[in-house]
């Protein structure tokens, strides 16, 4: 061992005595050129480059090393071309960020130093494109208040490679329409709600971005700035148009009876007992294309009508003994009935007809008392109908269901057919007084719902044999029974308040529920209303899930007012019909009636602000009995009756044979 060697040795035993083995490797320094030759470093070889996934100008550097310990400092630089824009030096591994002001390519440095003195520099490429973004979604109105024109608020159009716009409600995308560029997205909504608006932008940067916009329809429905256009139809007795229903090409349906001979076109109507039924289409103008007949030997009613997209036509009523079906019109003609035997002095019947007024085929439900069909409903499922029976029961097919009062007084019902007519099932609702059911709606899922009046106490049965009892503090009482499409009972309301109500009508939108009828007192259940004596007008709005009251909207004058008919359109606009007398209050509008009482057609919107009233009738008793809905919500037709020559709308005026005399109109003309 020499001399230099001996030396180095004493050097290295010094300081384990004094520091200590493990004090000696942490703290030597390792800058003295005779211990640095004694470590070797690791040094890194790679910049990482990290981008900030919402702010693509945002970039983070670190170095790639699998000695961090190693690394003394990095000095970073960001430079282009030869120009340095930015430095700045780091201790050890510590990341560095850095915002791009502008596009462009670039190079960032990393300068590193490590413990053992040795220095290396790395170099990477930065290529920068910074977008500008889209920030938010305009809006513009641009026809009828229900076509809308969506356009992406930016500063550089140019940034923007694609847009997927969507209109959601709900859950539901209602609309999808794909853009390769900022041009507007225009839509037109069908109904009045709340919405969403959504944009899923790619930028040409490659950003993934989305923008959204709430925004509420409010759809104002048909105008009130037109007129009703009516046809007539009458003899010398009592003749009304019952029930309503309207085709997509506009052909309108109508169910009624008359009391005296009466003639439809060339087609002369005789009738045998009381009064006949009648069922007769027309085109969009007026034009009768033909009628058919329904007899018996008593009191026989036509009551309910529905329309199939086919252009079939579904009738219900009361037809009393030796019951008279008429194959064709041309039986009609030549008053040559088919005639069935009834199990009562009236039995519920349902008949098909084709588009020419082919009979397809007739049924007869019923028992030994007095029993009526009064509304009907269709759904793909089957034909829905209700009305009320008389004690002890009825049968409907197989099915046999029993009355809760004593004999002589009507119990309600609901009964589901196929589409031949044949009874699915059957249920009953009532107590021991009279109770009654006046209308059916159904929903798209085949939920059932039905509307009328109960004494309480007052049974509601399912098919399934479940049966809950419902209590009042008023009789008779308002009821909304909602059935599954297997005849059990989901959801009932009443209103409960000590005030008389009457369910004349009920229609289905969405989850929504809308019912109008009579109402005579100042509460709706907890809810205060405008009441101003004899019966009032009601229009009620629910929840379609439990029949929760959502609004409740009166209106009425000193004398009798009755609201008889509603149909929403797709706005969730509603429209109801049926007769007023004199100084009758709607919100703020009063109106007049010329005669005892008048037809009037008002309009509430989806949230039950009063809209319009329009009214017509002559100088006797006048009103609207049904009203329908086309399916894209601007045609409105109304059936009804009256008692004087008067001008129904647009002129001439309609002629007057005696008793009561049918009208159908249209709104607008």
């Amino acid at each position: 061992m020499n001399l230099k060697s001996k030396s180095l040795y004493k050097l290295i035993f010094i300081h384990l005595t004094f520091l200590g083995l493990g004090n000696f490797f942490l703290a030597c320094d390792w800058a003295n050129p005779v211990l640095k030759s004694l470590r070797n470093c690791t040094l890194p070889t790679d910049i990482t480059i990290t981008r900030d996934t919402v702010d693509l100008r945002k970039y983070t550097f670190s170095i790639a090393t699998i000695a961090p310990t190693d690394v003394k400092t990095v000095t970073w630089k960001v430079l282009n071309g030869t120009t340095v824009l930015i430095q700045s030096t780091l201790n050890a591994t510590q990341t560095y960020a850095y915002t791009a002001s502008s596009n462009g390519n670039y190079t960032v440095s990393a300068e590193i130093e490590s413990f053992c003195g040795e220095k290396k520099t790395l170099n990477k490429a930065l290529s920068v494109k910074a977008c500008i973004q889209p920030t938010a979604i305009n809006t513009l109105i641009i026809s009828n208040n229900n076509t809308y024109s969506f356009g992406l608020v930016t500063n550089n159009p140019a940034d923007v490679k694609s847009v997927n716009w969507k209109v959601i409600s709900g859950n539901n995308t209602v609309n999808q329409e794909q853009r390769n560029d900022v041009s507007t997205f225009n839509y037109t909504f069908n109904s009045s709600g709340s919405y969403i608006i959504s944009a899923d932008i790619v930028t040409v940067c490659g950003e993934n971005i989305n923008r959204t916009l709430a925004v509420t329809v409010t759809i104002a429905g048909i105008s009130s700035a037109s007129n009703f256009k009516a046809w007539r139809n009458g003899g010398a007795g009592n003749d009304v148009g019952n029930g309503v229903a309207v085709d997509g090409l506009g052909n309108v349906y109508v169910i009624g009876n008359y009391g005296s001979t009466i003639a439809f076109g060339a087609t002369t109507l005789n009738v045998t007992g009381s009064n006949d039924i009648f069922v007769a289409k027309y085109n969009s103008n007026g034009d009768l294309a033909w009628v058919q007949r329904i007899t018996g030997d008593g009191t026989d009613e036509g009551k309910g009508i529905a329309v199939d997209s086919n252009g079939d036509v579904y009738v219900v009523g009361q037809v009393s003994s030796n019951a008279g079906f008429f194959n064709t019109t041309s039986n009609v003609i030549t008053n040559t009935p088919v005639r069935r035997q009834t199990n009562g002095p009236t039995d519920i019947f349902v008949a098909k007809y084709n588009r020419d007024g082919q009979m397809l085929w007739n049924k007869l439900y019923g028992g030994g008392s007095p029993d009526q069909g009064v509304g009907i409903a269709l759904h793909s499922s089957g034909i829905y109908i209700t009305g009320f029976f008389s004690a002890p029961s009825a049968s409907f097919g197989s099915t046999t269901i029993q009355a809760s009062g004593i004999e002589g007084k009507y119990d309600a019902f609901l009964a589901k057919l196929n589409a031949n007519g044949d009874a699915l099932w059957a249920v009953s609702c009532g107590g021991f007084e009279n109770d009654y059911a006046s209308s059916v709606a159904v929903d798209t899922e085949g939920n059932a719902y039905i509307t009328g009046n109960f004494s309480s106490p007052a049974t509601f049965r399912s098919v399934s044999g479940a049966s809950t009892v419902y209590t009042s503090n008023t009789t008779p009482d308002i009821f909304i029974a909602k059935y599954s499409s297997n005849g059990n009972l989901i959801a009932f309301h009443n209103s409960g308040s000590g005030t008389p109500a009457f369910g004349s009508s009920v229609a289905v939108s969405g989850n929504s529920v809308y019912v109008t009828g009579i109402i005579q007192g100042g509460n709706y259940g907890n809810t205060p209303v405008n009441y101003r004596g004899g019966g009032d007008i009601f229009l009620g709005k629910y929840n379609s899930n439990n029949l929760s009251v959502q609004w409740i909207r009166t209106a009425g004058g000193l004398g009798s007012e009755a609201g008889n008919s509603v149909v929403i359109d797709k706005s969730g606009n509603a429209y109801i019909t049926g007769l007023l007398s004199d100084n009758t209050l709607f919100e703020n509008t009063t109106v007049r009636s010329s005669g005892n009482t008048d037809v009037f057609l008002a309009q509430y919107d989806v949230n039950g602000n009063f809209r319009f009233v329009k009214t017509t009738g002559g100088s006797g008793s006048d009103g609207g009995t049904s009203i329908a809905i086309n399916t894209t919500g601007n045609l409105l037709m109304l059936a009804g009756f009256y008692s004087s020559s008067f001008v129904f709308g647009t002129p001439p005026a309609l002629t007057y044979s005696g008793g009561l005399d049918i009208f159908i109109s249209k709104y607008p003309d």
